[in-house]
């Protein structure tokens, strides 16, 4: 009877054949990292925040954590300014002494690059005897100074106001009517 149990039902003799057993590692996933907004500059390089929340799906007081290389990446899809913008992420991996029994689910991270200020320059208010109105007159050509390698254009009449029409020095002037292209 090597290999089974003996029945003395209806005659038959219950065996098991042997075969190979696959336990596969649990998948574990971590919400500690995030993108940092960034300002328009060209690039396509973001910058990784690790928080150090524990990982979701650890089995009980197993040790293993995230990892995070030293030369790690994390790249943005385009350089263009945007929100929820695909990054990837390289040099991220599990650790600890239960990090076989785990592997680390995609991140699908997104960040935000934000738009770059453009001082416009060139414009100068004209001084102006009180007239009862906000409206102010422009001298000179406007202009804007993008990073080196963008091509900007502005465009549109620039027109210029004070928020009061009352007399007084050093009063903010608000230029509307230009536009970037």
């Amino acid at each position: 009877m090597a290999g089974g149990i003996a029945s003395t039902q209806l005659g038959y003799l219950i065996s098991y054949s042997s075969g190979g057993l696959v336990i596969s590692p649990k998948e574990v996933s971590s919400s500690s990292l995030s993108i940092s907004s960034k300002i328009y500059d060209r690039t396509t390089t973001a910058t990784l925040f690790n928080d150090n929340t524990p990982l979701t799906g650890v089995v009980g007081g197993d040790s293993v954590s995230l990892s995070i290389a030293s030369n790690a990446t994390a790249v943005f899809d385009t350089a263009n300014a945007g929100s929820g913008k695909p990054v990837v992420v390289t040099g991220v991996s599990l650790a600890g002494t239960s990090d076989s029994n785990y592997t680390l689910a995609p991140l699908n991270l997104t960040g935000q690059i934000l738009k770059r200020d453009l001082m416009v320059s060139g414009l100068t208010a004209v001084d102006k005897p009180f007239d009862g109105t906000t409206n102010i007159s422009l001298t000179g050509t406007a202009s804007v100074a993008p990073l080196v390698g963008d091509s900007v254009t502005l465009s549109g009449t620039p027109m210029a106001r004070t928020a009061s029409a009352s007399a007084g020095q050093n009063l903010p002037v608000q230029v509307t009517g230009l536009s970037l292209s």
